[in-house]
Parts: C-alpha cells; structure tokens; sequence
C-alpha cells in the first residue's frame, strides 16, 4: 500500500496515537520538509488503525513514504526515504 493509496494528497503518511515523543519528532522533522505529508491519528479514527494494522504496524509512529514503510522513528532513515520519493 502506498501513501497516495492511503490518502491521494500526500507523499508521506505518518501513523501516530496522540501523544508519543518519538512522533513528536518524527512531525517536527517533516514540517521542515518540502514532502506534502499528513499524520493518520490511530487513536481517533478506526480507518487510520484498520490502515496501520494492515501495514504491520504494532509501534508507532509509521511512516509511509511513496511506497515504503518504515517502522520506528530513525531520522536518517526517514530522510533518505524522503529524498528517495
């Protein structure tokens, strides 16, 4: 699944509860981008869950970049997804 299958306005999805600090990180990160992302609040939305639990999601956050997903919070690794889209 990608990220335009998941929403057809963003590159990146970011799947997150409300209050997490690696999330935290992981938005603050991405609003320094130039990606058109979005964040999927898990905790309010059975979809957004349903979507997150079908990517094999279990902890958070989850990043959908293009059509890679990636587990966890790692900057490096989300950057060079980032420039790989």
């Amino acid at each position: 699944m990608s990220a335009r299958e998941i929403d057809a306005n963003c590159d990146v999805i970011l799947f997150t509860p409300q209050s997490c600090g690696y999330c935290k990180q992981a938005k603050n990160m991405l609003a320094k981008t130039e990606v058109a992302w979005c964040e999927k609040d898990i905790e309010n939305s059975k979809e957004n869950l349903a979507n997150f639990k079908s990517l094999g999601g279990r902890g958070v956050p989850v990043m959908v970049a293009g059509d890679k997903i990636l587990k966890g919070y790692n900057e490096q690794i989300y950057k060079k997804a980032i420039a790989e889209l």
